[in-house]
């Protein structure tokens, strides 16, 4: 039997650049400083309409519980007229009652 012979091939080797950092003058470093600033500012731009949208959304829905609760005592009122009458009384004494002390 012959043996075969298996050639492989040879790598080219990579002779490594230049690794020496390389001088950034101030103007561009200014010119990158504001090329990020207004990326960033038109990045908030854009997102500003939506925390617009989001606060109007927040605000509705807060008015239309608030509107709810509203209703919902003076249905309670109306419907309990004596038990309204009393908690007012109570809640009354009770902040005379703190007021005279801190006096």
């Amino acid at each position: 039997m012959t043996a075969s012979k298996t050639t492989t091939p040879k790598k080219k080797s990579v002779k490594a650049s230049n690794t020496e950092p390389k001088y950034v003058g101030k103007e561009t470093l200014q010119s990158e400083a504001e090329n990020m600033a207004q990326a960033a500012f038109d990045r908030v731009k854009e997102a500003v309409p939506s925390f617009e949208d989001v606060a109007g959304n927040i605000q509705d829905h807060t008015n239309v519980d608030l509107q709810n609760i509203t209703d919902d005592a003076s249905a309670f009122v109306r419907r309990n007229p004596a038990v309204s009458i009393a908690a007012a009384a109570g809640i009354g004494v009770l902040i005379g009652i703190l007021a005279t002390k801190r006096a």
